[in-house]
């Protein structure tokens, strides 16, 4: 190789050896930092709510208390808790009581500083006056006029619908004619007009899609303004592009419900305001992002959620994250046309997450039960042993014992019994009496003269009328039945 190759082959090998340690450091630290929307109470999430829960424990007097459940068990009847209760999240999980027992302590003279992109319909339905402006005549909107009564449902009924339809630009083109065939209204509605003429009775916020905006609070509320820009990430090198909520003019019903403006987005979006509820205050946040463990970390940050925090007296607070849903869950279950009223067996399950879970972690083992089980099965094949000649190890066994015992009259016995048996096997002859005439017929059938079945028969007598056999006496009487058994098989 030479000296160009080498000084190529070196450069290509440390650029390789540079992506690769940036590649596992940049590895490294996405995976130590959780980067997603949690508001979870942990250090190593980006956007959790570690920090703000911390400041409030050690800048109040009376520290912070943790919800650990339904809001309608925790403030019950029985409860006597005064204070300031708080929430932060995407969307809330409320059912009709847990509203209900919200407002019961926010109305006894408390606070509640509520930090979500979704409102709780049932919640809206306990503190929220519906807006119900007649609507105004003679209006003229983008180079058309507009005449209509103030009962004209029929155009209500067109717009609501649009509105669900989410169209983004232009909605759509209506058009009415009265009795006489005469157009009496026509024209091309912008998304903001619509808000205009929407008749609603929850509180509903809307987005904006932005990759970075100023935040401020009142100037009547606080001396200063305050501005929270959207600070750079370690995973986007420029502003991130986010969905920033907040409270549209035309469906707040400032006039019906007291409502009053604390803060702005981009000097203009209301993003934070109290409502008022009976001898208490909630404190309504349109973006939770605000109140995250990034944002906490900035001194100017930290100077616009003192401000919005000081709208509560410094003493207990009660930290709710037990009602804390993702914003999916939080429109399906808050929207007003999809919430659940029906007293069916499953709307209360469905209401909480740990049982709706569980009702379709049900569902799922059930099909999948179903699905492997008609699956065809064949019946297991059993497993067949072979047989086992155990005659040679009983044999052995028997003889083992009797040697051991230096029982040799005894073997002669089980000898003689396996001859006879191997007799009646063989040759077919009864061996019940061992007389002349079992020797005549064994001979004849055996080949085997006379006087050796004889001699055998005679041995045994001998041995079975003796006190004592000798080790030698019983190999003798052996040596005589092989002796048969060899001359009768040669002549069979």
């Amino acid at each position: 190789m030479n000296k160009k190759s080498t000084i190529i082959v070196a450069v290509i090998g440390v650029a390789l050896l540079l992506l690769l340690v940036r590649s596992c450091g940049t590895s490294y630290f996405l995976k130590r930092y959780n980067w997603n929307e949690t508001y979870a109470d942990k250090k190593n999430h980006v956007y959790g709510t570690y920090v703000i829960k911390r400041f409030l424990e050690y800048t109040s007097t009376r520290g912070r208390t943790d919800i650990d459940l339904k809001l309608s068990k925790y403030f019950n009847e029985e409860s006597d808790y005064d204070g300031n209760y708080m929430f932060v999240g995407d969307a809330m999980l409320l059912d009709q009581s847990d509203a209900e027992a919200l407002a019961s302590f926010v109305g006894r003279g408390n606070k509640a500083i509520i930090a979500t992109k979704v409102m709780p319909y049932t919640l809206s339905k306990e503190i929220f006056e519906p807006c119900r402006e007649n609507y105004e005549a003679d209006r003229e909107y983008e180079g058309f006029e507009r005449l209509y009564s103030e009962d004209d449902d029929a155009f209500t009924a067109e717009v609501e619908e649009a509105v669900e339809e989410e169209i983004d630009e232009v909605v759509e083109e209506i058009t009415k004619k009265d009795s006489t065939n005469a157009v009496v209204y026509s024209g091309r509605y912008e998304e903001d007009d619509i808000w205009k003429y929407v008749d609603f009775d929850y509180l509903e916020f809307v987005s904006v899609y932005e990759k970075e905006l100023d935040m401020q609070l009142d100037s009547s509320f606080r001396q200063t303004d305050e501005t929270l820009p959207i600070f750079k990430t370690f995973k986007n090198t420029n502003a991130r592009n986010r969905s920033w909520y907040y409270l549209h003019d035309s469906i707040s019903c400032i006039a019906n419900n007291e409502i009053e403006v604390l803060g702005y987005l981009d000097d203009e979006k209301v993003n934070f305001f109290e409502l008022p509820y009976k001898e208490g205050s909630f404190f309504i946040h349109t973006n939770p992002l605000v109140f995250t463990n990034e944002h906490m970390l900035y001194d100017q940050n930290i100077e616009y959620i003192t401000g919005v925090l000081s709208t509560c007296s410094q003493e207990n607070w009660y930290w709710d994250e037990y009602s804390r849903t993702d914003i999916n869950r939080g429109k399906r279950r808050n929207g007003k046309q999809n919430y659940l009223s029906s007293k069916g067996p499953l709307s209360y399950i469905l209401n909480q997450a740990p049982l709706a879970w569980a009702w379709y972690c049900l569902l799922a083992m059930g099909l999948l039960f179903l699905l492997f089980r008609a699956k065809r099965k064949q019946r297991v094949i059993p497993v067949l042993v072979e047989n086992e000649n155990t005659s040679l190890a009983f044999i052995n066994t028997i003889g083992n014992l009797y040697f051991r015992k230096n029982d040799h009259r005894q073997l002669c016995k089980e000898q003689l019994q396996l001859w006879l048996e191997k007799i009646r096997m063989q040759f077919r002859v009864n061996t019940s009496q061992l007389d002349t005439v079992f020797v005549a017929k064994l001979s004849v059938k055996s080949k085997v003269p006379k006087e050796e079945i004889q001699a055998i028969l005679d041995f045994y007598d001998n041995i079975d009328n003796s006190n004592f056999v000798s080790e030698n006496t019983m190999i003798k009487f052996y040596q005589k039945i092989n002796q048969f058994e060899i001359q009768a098989n040669q002549k069979i």
